[in-house]
C-alpha cells in the first residue's frame, strides 16, 4: 500500500467515516429530493423512503442505529447511506457493525443492502482516488 492510500485510510478510521462523499446530506434533507416519475418498466423509490424502511426494519430487529451518514451523487440521483448499530449481541468497544445502502433514480443502481463489521461504503464514480482507495480496502481485507 502507498503512504499516501495508507495515511488516507488512517484519516478515515479516526474520523470514523461510514461514506466516502463529497455531497453529504442530512438525513432529514432526502425528504426534500425530488424523485422522477416512474415508467411502464422502471418505479424509483424515493431515497428518504429507503432510509426510514431501513431504520423500521433495524428496529424491528432490536437493533439501535448510533451513528449515520448520507451522500448524494449525479445531481441527487444516487444515494448512499451508512448505519453504524449496536444491539444486545453485539455490543463491542473493539468493533462497529454497520449497515451501507445505495440506491438511484437513474436506473444505474438497484436499491442494495451490506453489512459489516466497520464496513466503508465508497462512492466508486467521484474521481480515481475513491476507486483506487477502494481496491486498496478489498485488496486489505
Amino acid at each position: 500500500m502507498s503512504p499516501q492510500s495508507r495515511k488516507t485510510l488512517n484519516q478515515l478510521n479516526k474520523k470514523n467515516m461510514l461514506i466516502l462523499s463529497k455531497n453529504r446530506i442530512e438525513s432529514d434533507q432526502l425528504a426534500n429530493l425530488n424523485t422522477p416519475a416512474g415508467t411502464d418498466t422502471h418505479t424509483p423509490i424515493p431515497h428518504a423512503t429507503l432510509v426510514d424502511y431501513t431504520r423500521k426494519a433495524l428496529n424491528r430487529a432490536g437493533l439501535e442505529i448510533t451513528h449515520e451518514e448520507h451522500g448524494l451523487a449525479r445531481g441527487d440521483l444516487r444515494y448512499f447511506g451508512g448505519f453504524a448499530i449496536t444491539g444486545k449481541d453485539i455490543q463491542a468497544d473493539d468493533r462497529n457493525l454497520v449497515v451501507g445502502i445505495r440506491n438511484s433514480h437513474d436506473k444505474a443502481l438497484l436499491p442494495q443492502f451490506a453489512s459489516g463489521i466497520r464496513c466503508l461504503c465508497v462512492i466508486t464514480f467521484v474521481s480515481p482516488l475513491i476507486s483506487n482507495l477502494l481496491a486498496v480496502i478489498l485488496r486489505e481485507s
